[in-house]
């Protein structure tokens, strides 16, 4: 190959190279105009939807305004027509009240709306806060204050129109103090005493008879526990010390129902309430002999066995009513009632008095007019029997107790008494060895 032909190729070889470059550059270029023009978009994109969504937020914010005002001024529609006048109401008193004041009592009287306008509403609005916030809250004190600033204001007022030099009298007073106390009249009558709904009364109502039972409640629970406290004081007081053979002392207390009166204990039946089981036959064999003692111990007469007995023939002995007579001694005669003490009926050792006989119906002439002689025990009796019932002692049995050894002797409360006396004082005490 020739120097020209080798000369041309490596011309051609730089055009190519050039033309290359050149086609890279631009492509190049042209990429990066394309990026430029994508980021430029998407910055664009993004400014205005942060745009919108500023706009938005915007909108709603202020339509969340809206709607709270909306909604306020639904709610208090009452207020929004009340307030503007207790404040066009003050726009007319208090500067003549403050004129006034300057005029007649100094530089220090230009205050005066303070006391004669602002008391009154100061205190109206604290009813209407008070109501509020606390509704159980009583605001009666709240609303005598309101009142009587009101009447503190209508007096001043009336007195400034009185003493107007230019065209005052009582006339213009009385008017100056209605529209001195309109605005805060208008307020405590509908706003701070807003009428309720009948099912709003009946439940405040139901609240407060709740809130009543509750504090009925908290009251009885108080009274029974100082109760309950006083009946232990009182148990305590009244318990007995039973001291061991080592020294050791225990208080013991008698279970059962007491009323208490004047810090005592006294015993007490309640109507209602179970009582405890008797054994089998005690019940029964403790009211007859209580009341054979009973009878007993009345100074009735004896009557004799029943074979010995004449009864009065017919026609005899018969009173008005036609009832014939039973006499052991004679007919319609009378007979000797036995002294107490008189066992066998003689008279002996006791003195016999003549009482009338006992009448009997014609009809029922039987042995049972007899009254039984009742069952008698000697004490040295009772105390042994006393002895064997401590030695095996039954179900119940207290040897400390007088009305438990009278239930179970079947004695009288006396022996009963005199046995657990004797008993108490035989027991060996603690710490004699």
């Amino acid at each position: 190959m020739s120097y020209r032909s080798e000369k041309a190729e490596i011309a051609r070889l730089d055009k190519e190279s050039e033309a290359r470059r050149a086609r890279e550059d631009r492509e190049q270029r042209f990429e990066q105009r394309l990026e430029l023009a994508r980021l430029q978009l998407a910055s664009t994109r993004q400014d205005k939807a942060e745009a919108k969504a500023d706009r938005k937020e915007t909108q709603e914010r202020w339509g969340a305004r809206f709607t709270a005002v909306r909604t306020w001024a639904g709610a208090h529609i009452v207020d929004l027509l009340i307030y503007p006048l207790m404040v066009f109401s003050a726009a007319i008193a208090v500067p003549s009240a403050a004129h006034w004041g300057a005029a007649h009592l100094g530089e220090t009287g230009a205050l005066l709306p303070i006391l004669s306008e602002w008391g009154m509403v100061a205190f109206s609005i604290a009813v209407h806060v008070s109501r509020v916030r606390t509704p159980d809250r009583p605001v009666w004190a709240l609303q005598t204050g309101t009142w009587v600033f009101a009447a503190i204001g209508f007096v001043i007022a009336v007195l400034r129109g009185a003493t107007t030099p230019e065209g005052g009298g009582w006339d213009l007073g009385f008017v100056m103090g209605l529209v001195s106390i309109a605005g805060v009249a208008a307020h405590q009558l509908v706003s701070a005493a807003p009428r309720r709904s009948p099912a709003e009364q009946a439940m405040q109502k139901l609240a407060r008879q709740e809130l009543a039972e509750q504090k009925a409640e908290l009251a009885t629970r108080k009274v029974a526990a100082a109760r309950v406290e006083k009946a232990r004081r009182a148990a305590i007081a009244h318990a007995v010390a039973e001291i061991d053979t080592d020294g050791t002392a225990r208080l013991v207390f008698a279970p059962g129902r007491y009323r208490l009166r004047r810090g005592k204990l006294h015993p007490a039946a309640v109507a209602g309430l179970p009582v405890d089981p008797a054994a089998d036959g005690e019940i029964g064999g403790t009211v007859a002999d209580e009341a054979a003692a009973y009878l007993a111990g009345l100074r009735f007469r004896r009557l004799a066995d029943p074979g010995g007995q004449q009864t009065t023939p017919s026609g005899e002995g018969e009173g008005p009513g036609g009832v014939a007579t039973l006499d052991p001694t004679q007919a319609g005669g009378t007979a000797a009632i036995a002294d107490e003490g008189d066992t066998d009926g003689s008279g002996e050792p006791g003195t016999g008095r003549a009482v009338p006989a006992r009448r009997k119906p014609a009809g029922r002439r039987s042995a049972r007019a007899t009254i039984p002689e009742p069952k008698r025990r000697t004490f040295e009796e009772l105390t042994a029997e006393f002895d064997a019932a401590v030695a095996n002692p039954p179900a119940g049995f207290d040897p400390t107790n007088a009305e438990s050894i009278r239930r179970t002797l079947k004695c009288g409360k006396a022996p009963a008494t005199k046995l657990r006396n004797q008993f108490i004082a035989d027991r060996p005490t603690g710490g004699s060895d």
